[in-house]
């Protein structure tokens, strides 16, 4: 997934929207949207992402007070934001496990468009887990890594190898790796109904 826009977009974004713009929240959403989700599967399990996602959405007017572009990347901070929120999501169900799931949306809530409504988040969480089902199995830990950070994350290619003490070049090779495997593997599984594949 290549970026179509830039940390001063960004950072334009996160102004207008730590002034009460609430289209601008919602642009934020819809631009982070796969990586808020896949950090918070990671953090609290697919079962509870959707919740923790809509935590976050009616949080998210206060939370973004706290952005500050001289400390990091609105992609970063978000990051950090949706584990933390995955965190604390776990925490309340773990105390509090039976939800009506007829609740009307909060208040705080209604700034987030439909193309980010609840419905949204979990067919990308359907989908992310039927992906992720196909296709974990056949990579190393550095090529899902790698595959998570920069095709997901959207993390840039030089920051992950800074991050990691790798050479750029070992980033590129790997993900370029991890793309071959995942479409020789499901390429495989067309042709033969079945998830078995050489790794």
């Amino acid at each position: 997934m290549s970026s179509q826009w830039t940390e001063d977009d960004d950072e334009e974004l996160a102004c207008r929207a730590q002034g009460g713009d609430r289209q601008a929240m919602a642009s934020i959403f819809q631009r982070y949207r796969g990586m808020l989700t896949w950090a918070c599967i990671r953090t609290c399990g697919s079962d509870l992402a959707e919740d923790a996602l809509q935590d976050l959405m009616e949080a998210f007017p206060a939370k973004i007070q706290s952005f500050d572009p001289a400390r990091g990347s609105l992609r970063s901070w978000l990051s950090v934001v949706a584990r933390n929120q995955a965190h604390r999501t776990a925490g309340r169900f773990h105390r509090h496990p039976t939800v009506s799931l007829d609740a009307g949306p909060a208040e705080s809530a209604r700034w987030v468009p439909e193309a980010c409504t609840e419905r949204d988040a979990v067919e990308a969480l359907v989908e992310a887990r039927e992906l992720l089902a196909k296709i974990v199995p056949v990579l190393t830990d550095r090529e899902l890594l790698v595959i998570t950070r920069v095709l997901i994350d959207d993390q840039p290619a030089a920051e992950l190898a800074a991050e990691q003490g790798w050479q750029p070049v070992t980033v590129r090779t790997t993900l370029n790796k991890a793309r071959a495997k995942i479409r020789r593997h499901l390429a495989g599984m067309a042709h033969s109904g079945t998830g078995e594949d050489a790794r």
